[in-house]
């Protein structure tokens, strides 16, 4: 069974690979969310101007 299996190993790896980077990209989204927000909507940081710039 291990020989039919051996020739997709590069392709259970690179699974692994692409999984942890959604995962990873996934948690960052509402981080980037946020800093568009605060910073590009409402301008927090910018005494209340937004960075529409940042928005778009």
């Amino acid at each position: 069974m291990l020989q039919y299996i051996k020739p997709y190993r590069i392709y259970a790896v690179m699974t692994i690979a692409f999984m942890i980077g959604e995962v990873l990209v996934d948690l960052y989204q509402p981080r980037l969310m946020e800093s568009i927000v605060n910073e590009g909507v409402l301008g927090l940081n910018h005494g209340g101007v937004p960075d529409l710039p940042l928005v778009a």
